[in-house]
């Protein structure tokens, strides 16, 4: 059976690097090169976690240390994969800081402490375990949660890719190893290694070269308008008219389905029409679009009217929630923009 493990780690190690190459090869937007390398960089720790216990012991150890911190990373950098591929953020949120900055801080102070087996490092174990899982559980729960507000029907099929991924092999693989203490039989080895060398032939068989630029590492918005089959002007202009008219937009319950039903489309058709026509791959993104225009109008025009007021008029349940999308847009918070922007009276002179 050893025989078969190493086997499996060999190839589900070989189908990681060739990954790492398929993700780095041919360029990207700029503003997408963070997400490429982190990307990279996560499929090499895989290959790192998968080839390092079935090196010879000839290797010297100093490689092997390396494998094995490059190992642990993998958690953090699948958070960070994530939320910057799927999220199509560019920066890091403050939901993401606990779990990355806490398994940092962590992964530095074992780094820091001595190799010897004392009740200090079997409960920092431990917490490093519990870290990792918060990692990958917050990683599932943001594939999880954008799925429907997802529009490439390409990337909502890796959504679900990785969702599989994710719970099958990497949340099993640290359950496993806290609750036996890493000392995982072999069959629970083997079992692991073929889920892990499977869903690597999977991701690869996915993904070509081409797909994975286009996919992972889009353009910057705005993008350039395509025709989409079936996207009719009358088709456009109602939804246009729902947005500018009607601001459905205002409404914090607009869910794609529900303008869909408005249009009297079919949400598959929505969906193909805000992403092929107009471009857009996130139906939250499109919607706060239309939100963050009303709201700067009014920022400049009503500046006696509370920020929180016109957060929840446009349509946004919170203002914490208003002001991260604000400052994603602008770069500034809601209230920065509003004493630097001219008024309406200031701008007629």
């Amino acid at each position: 059976m050893a025989d078969w493990i190493d086997f499996l780690r060999v190839l589900g190690a070989s189908q990681a690097l060739f990954l790492s190459v398929l993700l780095g090869a041919g360029t990207v937007p700029d503003r997408q090169r963070r997400t490429r390398w982190i990307a990279v960089a996560l499929a090499l720790a895989v290959a790192a976690y998968l080839l390092a216990p079935a090196l010879p012991p000839s290797v010297p150890e100093s490689l092997t240390a390396a494998l094995g911190t490059l190992a642990a990373l993998i958690p953090l950098l699948l958070l960070l994969f994530v939320w910057h591929a799927f999220e199509d953020r560019t920066r890091l949120g403050r939901p993401m800081l606990g779990p990355v900055v806490g398994y940092g801080l962590l992964l530095l102070i074992a780094a820091l402490q001595d190799a010897a087996t004392t009740a200090g490092t079997q409960g920092l174990t431990l917490a490093l375990q519990l870290a990792k899982l918060s990692c990958c559980l917050a990683a599932l729960v943001l594939l999880w949660q954008g799925r429907d507000g997802d529009l490439d029907p390409r990337r909502r099929r890796l959504r679900g890719l990785l969702i599989a991924l994710l719970c099958l092999t990497v949340l099993t693989v640290v359950v496993v190893e806290l609750w036996s203490g890493w000392r995982v039989n072999s069959f629970l080895e083997l079992l692991g290694m073929g889920l892990f060398a499977a869903g690597l032939l999977a991701v690869n068989g996915t993904l070509t070269r081409a797909v994975a630029v286009e996919v992972l590492f889009p353009a910057a918005l705005p993008p350039a308008k395509r025709p989409a089959p079936g996207a009719s002007a009358a088709v456009l202009a109602r939804l246009e008219h729902a947005m500018r008219s009607e601001r459905l937009y205002a409404r914090h319950d607009l869910k794609i389905g529900r303008l869909a039903a408005h249009l009297e489309l079919t949400e598959h058709e929505l969906r193909r029409i805000i992403n092929r026509q107009l471009g857009h791959r996130n139906f939250n993104r499109f919607i706060n679009g239309y939100r963050l225009e009303e709201a700067q109008q009014r920022l400049r025009s009503e500046p006696q009217l509370p920020v929180l007021t016109i957060a929840l008029d446009v349509g946004f349940r919170s203002i914490s929630a208003f002001n991260a999308a604000f400052r994603m847009e602008t770069g500034q918070t809601p209230t920065r923009w509003r004493q630097q922007a001219p008024t309406a009276g200031e701008k007629a002179t």
